[in-house]
């Protein structure tokens, strides 16, 4: 809590900065209170994090286009701010590697790697890229290759919107990213399977999966009937 104190309407100072926790002894039914000063490491981190929540708040701001909120252009935007501050993260904890906030850094440190990967920005790519290479935790090595095959898939959809001759580029590398960080990551398995589906089978430009149904009338159909022709689908439900 940083809290002036004040004389004659002017600021002369401020309190300490503490950190507030509690924790609950179900054995006896108290909580206990504990409260103690924070380092000046904190105090940094927390600078830190404010300074990207009014980034963020910024990106937010520039992705509005009159009414209309343009994914695309915030997701960019977010992903070229998390690039930023990652390297501040990660400054942070080789600094500050013996302080307690570091673990929280740390966590920071995931939690931004991991949203990079919804980022089709090109500068998203080298610093996953210069991270992998450098980075000896296990944990986040999964996380940022996992990344970067998302970001990978996202530069494909980006580029065959565009219709840039490049596009199956980007798609056959993040099918190969994705690939080898299921093998060497476990932990990655269920995501790494879950973008590889998006990637294979529900990208734009990707030859649509079969379906078979019957119309109102009970006739059957497949999808694959009207291959060539405009169709609209309706996905809904009823509760």
């Amino acid at each position: 809590l940083l809290a002036p104190l004040c004389a004659d309407r002017k600021i002369v100072g401020f309190l300490r900065s503490y950190i507030i926790a509690t924790s609950f002894d179900g054995k006896v039914g108290a909580y206990t209170l504990t409260v103690k000063a924070a380092t000046e490491a904190y105090a940094k981190l927390t600078k830190i994090k404010s300074e990207f929540q009014a980034g963020m708040m910024a990106v937010q701001k520039g992705a509005m286009v009159g009414t209309d909120f343009d994914m695309d252009k915030y997701y960019n935007g977010l992903g070229e701010l998390q690039a930023k501050f990652l390297d501040r993260y990660l400054q942070f904890v080789k600094e500050n590697a013996q302080d307690s906030s570091a673990g929280e850094a740390k966590m920071l440190i995931r939690q931004t790697v991991s949203g990079m990967g919804n980022s089709a920005a090109p500068a998203i790519g080298a610093k996953l890229r210069a991270l992998i290479s450098k980075s000896e935790d296990k944990d986040l090595l999964g996380a940022a290759n996992l990344a970067l095959g998302q970001h990978l898939a996202k530069r494909y959809e980006s580029a065959f919107q565009k219709k840039d001759a490049g596009a199956s580029k980007f798609a056959k590398e993040a099918e190969s990213v994705l690939q080898q960080t299921g093998k060497d990551f476990a932990g990655q398995s269920a995501q790494v399977a879950a973008a590889l589906f998006d990637l294979t089978k529900l990208a734009v430009g990707r030859k649509a999966m079969e379906i078979e149904a019957e119309d109102i009338d009970g006739t059957k159909f497949k999808l694959s009937d009207y291959r060539g022709k405009v169709v609209v689908i309706d996905f809904w439900g009823d509760w």
